[in-house]
């Protein structure tokens, strides 16, 4: 406001005058735009930055000096569709008046692996008539933090090795994936459980299981492992882990060849028994546990080379159970006939793996017969004083069994007449 003194002064003699006073308000043109102090803001925040947290302070300057052409709004007019950021107008002292700024917030939590960069347009507006405005670009960017979890692509694996798989065989494949960055993202890989005797190995980095020692199907023929996947590096304090299981089953290989205890095997049976006895059995072992275990036996050929040349019927003597090596007849035998048989045993597996035994079968006489002397009466002449030991005559039976059951004993009986 300007006071001015007004004098006015007329043209006679004396000249005589009078004088006022005039006040003049000058009013305040809205001429200035507010302006930022920079074109550009640009800040760095973390991730996990807590909401309510304040990241930037701005101020805008306006020229003018009216109270409505210089009281300044804030807001955020682009850039912020996902209603991360608010922007908080605050009165604080600046040059003896009070000034807004703008403050701006982080209204809700960050994520990087949606968003990792943001770019704010802020505009700032006076209340003149009429409003006049600017605007400025707040570049945010988000850093990564370890927020997040390694994930395998299945919670469990299955794989199928043989027991002759060589040392470094690759068996399965695992993979676990972490969206953070850097380190954050690196996953390392180990077997924590199920794998006490080292079989197995995997690698840390590439996520591969391979065999590590030599398997055997007969020892250990099912491996459950339990895998771990932890991420943030093997220093890192803050570290975030995930588990899988990995089922490795073990095929059987044909690797043990069947054997027999003894070489032989000696058996007998009794003469005039029926058809279907059961005379002995063979057993043979074969270590493989799986379906190479399973024998098969069968009788093979005799022991020597003439064995039931003319006879057929002593080629089929005797029949084995294939699955048991339980050995029965297949006929009925007569001791004085064929005392002794003998055959070759073969014992296979399913890999075409075999053993053999012989068997020597022993036919066992019963006392079927009666000895029969060979004349009905004998008629020896006996001198009136026969010398002590003196040969009188013969007498002579004869028995159709044989071995001991044939052996006959005479005893002397008397008759006076």
């Amino acid at each position: 406001m300007l006071h001015l003194l007004v004098e006015a002064r007329d043209e006679g003699e004396p000249v005589r005058s009078t004088v006022t006073s005039v006040a003049l308000v000058l009013v305040d043109a809205n001429d200035h735009k507010p302006l930022f102090h920079q074109d550009v803001y640009t800040l760095t925040t973390a991730e996990d930055t807590p909401p309510e947290t304040t990241l930037l302070t701005i101020s805008a300057q306006d020229e003018d000096w009216s109270p409505e052409n210089t009281h300044l709004d804030y807001a955020i007019v682009g850039g912020n569709e996902e209603k991360r950021f608010c922007l908080e107008v605050k009165k604080i002292p600046f040059e003896n008046q009070m000034k807004n700024v703008g403050r701006l917030v982080l209204c809700n939590a960050l994520d990087r692996e949606t968003t990792e960069y943001y770019e704010l347009t802020v505009s700032v507006s006076d209340r003149g008539t009429p409003p006049l405005n600017s605007s400025s670009i707040i570049k945010v960017t988000v850093t990564d933090c370890n927020d997040n979890a390694p994930v395998f692509s299945s919670a469990e694996y299955h794989a199928e090795v043989s027991e002759s798989s060589q040392i470094g065989t690759s068996l399965v494949h695992i993979s676990a994936l972490d969206p953070d960055l850097g380190v954050n993202g690196l996953v390392h890989y180990e077997i924590i459980s199920g794998n006490s005797k080292g079989h197995l190995k995997l690698d840390p980095q590439s996520g591969i299981l391979m065999v590590n020692q030599s398997l055997d199907y007969e020892e250990h023929l099912r491996y459950i492992l339990t895998i771990r996947a932890t991420d943030g590096g093997q220093a890192s304090e803050n570290q975030n882990m995930a588990f899988a299981v990995i089922f490795v089953n073990v095929l059987d290989e044909n690797d043990n060849t069947p054997f027999f205890m003894f070489p032989s095997v000696t058996c007998s049976v009794l003469e005039n028994l029926p058809a279907f006895t059961h005379t002995c059995s063979v057993h043979a072992v074969d270590k493989d546990s799986g379906p190479y275990g399973l024998l098969t036996y069968s009788i093979l050929s005799s022991c020597f080379m003439d064995y039931g040349s003319g006879s057929p019927e002593r080629k089929e003597a005797f029949a084995i159970d294939a699955l048991t090596g339980d050995i029965h007849t297949r006929q009925t035998f007569d001791y004085e006939r064929e005392s002794e048989y003998c055959f070759v045993v073969e014992a296979k597996d399913k890999g075409d793996k075999s053993a053999t035994v012989r068997v020597q079968v022993a036919i066992k006489g019963v006392d079927e017969f009666s000895p029969i002397f060979t004349q009905k009466q004998y008629h020896f002449l006996l001198p009136e004083n026969p010398n002590t030991g003196k040969t009188v005559g013969f007498v002579m039976a004869m028995d159709h069994d044989g071995g001991v059951d044939g052996m006959g004993t005479f005893v002397l009986f008397f008759f006076y007449l």
